[in-house]
């Protein structure tokens, strides 16, 4: 039986032994590394009370909308429409009690979104009680508007890697974000455009208020409907236009204020639920480890790690060390480190598709790895939803840009909004990417949105290696998409010519994302203990 040893203090030692039961630690390990044996946890079952919450339903005639599904909805012509995004801040809620009276909850946002539907927000603040009227905002009063994101706690509804709604640079939240599909006026061959109304700025802030008696309890879920049929209903998107970004009062901002004033209606339900049962976990003292201290710049957003792995000086020297032992591998050949390769960013240093086990070949090109404390979807497919069981199955598997309109998928501090998207590739060797993990035809050709940092180095590029340079990848996007049903809309709104950029804007396009490759981080300065 093999065993490593970690020795980061005369007095501490982790040892790891190597056999069929290894899985849990390894992979927790190097979760650490690239974010940690560490304590162990025992669970305890605790009583909590149901607290009343509020729920967003985004509809269309009477029944959930129906995601990508063209001829759902139409525009005010009548042209078919699918929608692909619809998300949505809201703040300032309030109850009016029969008296008059309002009831607030203070400092409370809510983010929404159209594709999960049971998605929650507490309600702290309001009390059992009679009450007859609802009051809220669609978007972000000024003071929360325009204060640091990064700060906030890595689950406020108003944190930029939840929602994926902040606008990054410009500073400030997008209130609602409305993207999909739309069929031209004599389109051949039923080929679509696209559409993305982004609503926002301090002035668009909407207050709507709903009457209906409402009586409250513990566990009571107060349901808002949002009509998604109204929202375009007075748009002509061909002669409208196909995009807006509230940067004025246009003619599209103003239509989409009036649509969003009537498009809302209130319903309660009653859970009757006093108490749920949840897990508490505390921390047992069997093993003596020392807190990894985390170091992020003040720009970068918060984020929170796992409560049953917590992250330790230990735990991340082992990781280390598992990362780069090829041990792991069936075959003795290859450890993490072989395709991710820290010189490069941690990807596979200029190769299109890795090399696994006995030389057999990936499928696709290994992702860089960085700021992954901030991803909750890891591979290009998102096909694992946390970083420990992303760790442990490459082991398992059997062989192994501002003017060019692209902070709407590359914003913010961490240079990706974490979504999954096709940017127009044709497809190869049958590679449907999310669709394979969900099987939904409406996933096919979308893959994982990469950041941009550290670009320069982590060619070459897409999920299937198939550009060598940048100038390449601006290429694609100036004039090489290719027209699909599941195209993203901010690409789709374009002409079919694409974007078109001068040769110049294209050179400054790529100086720019040079200009964003942190040295230091090549260069071993990354998970030391001290």
């Amino acid at each position: 039986m093999d065993r490593l040893s970690v020795y980061d203090h005369p007095n501490d030692q982790i040892t790891l032994s190597l056999m069929k039961s290894w899985h849990k630690p390894i992979y927790w390990a190097l979760a650490s590394w690239l974010t940690v044996v560490g304590p162990t946890y025992s669970a305890e079952k605790v009583r909590t009370v149901e607290p009343t919450a509020l729920e967003l339903r985004i509809e269309s005639s009477g029944g959930p909308v129906q995601m990508n599904q063209l001829r759902q909805l139409a525009d005010r012509k009548g042209r078919p429409v699918a929608i692909t995004r619809l998300d949505v801040l809201l703040s300032q809620f309030s109850l009016q009690r029969q008296d008059g009276s309002w009831t607030p909850v203070s400092n409370w946002h809510g983010f929404f979104r159209a594709e999960q539907p049971s998605r929650q927000q507490f309600l702290p603040d309001i009390g059992p009680g009679d009450y007859i009227a609802v009051r809220f905002a669609v978007g972000v009063a000024p003071n929360a508007n325009h204060a640091d994101p990064n700060r906030l706690r890595p689950d406020d509804p108003l944190h930029p890697v939840v929602n994926g709604m902040h606008w990054g640079w410009k500073g400030g939240y997008v209130f609602m974000a409305l993207e999909g599909h739309w069929l031209p006026d004599n389109a051949p061959g039923s080929s679509t455009g696209g559409f993305s109304y982004h609503l926002g700025s301090d002035e668009n802030l909407i207050i709507i208020k709903l009457a209906g008696k409402m009586s409250v309890k513990a566990g009571t879920v107060l349901r808002l409907h949002l009509n998604a049929s109204r929202l375009l209903s007075k748009i002509d998107i061909s002669q409208d236009g196909a995009s807006t970004h509230s940067r004025e009062q246009d003619k599209l901002v103003k239509a989409l204020k009036n649509s969003l004033s009537s498009s809302f209606s209130l319903s309660i339900e009653q859970h009757e639920i006093l108490g749920t049962t949840a897990l508490s976990l505390h921390r047992n003292s069997g093993h003596k480890t020392r807190s990894y201290p985390m170091m992020i710049d003040a720009h970068m957003p918060s984020f929170s790690l796992p409560k049953d792995n917590p992250l330790t000086m230990e735990g991340v020297a082992l990781g280390a060390r598992l990362f780069n032992d090829t041990r792991l591998s069936v075959d003795n050949s290859l450890s993490c480190a072989s395709c991710h390769r820290q010189v490069n960013a941690f990807s596979d240093g200029g190769k299109p598709i890795s090399k696994g086990v006995e030389g057999r070949m990936g499928e696709r090109n290994a992702m860089p790895l960085f700021n992954l404390g901030w991803i909750n979807e890891f591979f290009w497919d998102g096909r694992s939803a946390r970083l420990s069981r992303q760790a442990l199955e490459p082991i398992q598997h059997p062989n192994d840009l501002f003017g060019a309109d692209c902070f709407h998928c590359h914003s913010g501090s961490l240079f990706t909004n974490q979504r999954f998207a096709n940017n127009g590739l044709a497809s190869r060797q049958g590679d449907h990417g999310r669709e394979r993990v969900t099987g939904d035809p409406a996933d096919r050709g979308k893959f994982r949105t990469p950041s941009l940092r550290n670009v320069a180095v982590t060619g070459p590029y897409m999920h299937d290696g198939r550009f060598n340079s940048l100038e390449e990848v601006v290429e694609h996007y100036n004039g090489g998409t290719v027209r699909s049903p599941t195209l993203d809309p901010n690409i789709a709104k374009h002409p079919d010519k694409g974007l078109r950029l001068s040769t110049e804007n294209k050179a400054a396009l790529v100086a720019f994302m040079k200009t964003l490759t942190d040295y230091s981080f090549m260069n071993g300065r990354v998970a030391k203990s001290q």
